[in-house]
């Protein structure tokens, strides 16, 4: 009787040790999530942030293409008037 007592005793205390490390390993993966979530968060916001700046570029490159097309001038000094840009 006595050795089942302290069996049980010993089956317990394991099981009170598997339930605190089931309760950390809960509470890491819930951490986990959280950062994770923050993290596809922020990669959203980079994302939008390089959207944005893309756009301002290309808007920039289209100013810089017209500005060109306009100033350019011959070797004789003569000016040269462009219809189309092809695709600038």
């Amino acid at each position: 009787m006595d050795a089942a007592i302290k069996s049980l005793a010993l089956a317990d205390a394991k099981r009170q040790r598997c339930l605190a490390d089931l309760a950390h390993a809960r509470f890491t993966l819930q951490q986990a999530k959280n950062d994770l979530g923050a993290a596809e968060w922020d990669l959203e916001k980079a994302f939008a942030a390089l959207y944005q700046a893309q756009a301002r570029k290309e808007a920039a490159d289209r100013t810089s293409a017209l500005a060109l097309a306009q100033g350019a001038t011959n070797l004789d000094g003569s000016t040269t008037t462009f219809r189309s840009l092809g695709g600038w």
